[in-house]
């Protein structure tokens, strides 16, 4: 057995250790083990294109934590926080209906308002 503090502990070194996997926090508070090559980057780039997908196709809406949750196979927490670096990159944007909170892609950026 291991205690918490102990794989807290070893979590922390992975990426030093150069194991393929980090521990990354959340500005939440939400703690998770992540493997190389799902930086905050590439899944703000793949949130982007559901979201192209998802408008493009006969839906038009935007995603929202449960299908990113389902897409990356991952729980509805961890989702929203892919959700939320999203946005707070600039890479998605949020709308927060009745129905709900779905995200785009953040169009506003590439748009000149001079």
């Amino acid at each position: 057995m291991i205690s918490p503090s102990d794989l807290l502990e070893s979590c922390k070194i992975m990426k030093s250790l150069e194991l393929g996997m980090e521990l990354k926090t959340f500005r939440s508070g939400v703690l998770v083990v992540s493997e190389d090559g799902r930086g905050d980057e590439a899944v703000a780039e793949r949130l982007v294109e559901m979201c192209r997908e998802k408008w493009e196709g006969k839906a038009k809406s935007g995603v929202n934590e449960v299908e990113v949750g389902e897409f990356f196979n991952v729980g509805q927490v961890l989702a929203r926080e892919f959700l939320i670096r999203a946005e707070e990159s600039g890479k998605l944007a949020r709308d927060d209906t009745t129905r709900g909170i779905f995200y785009f892609e953040n169009l506003f950026e590439k748009w000149s308002f001079h």
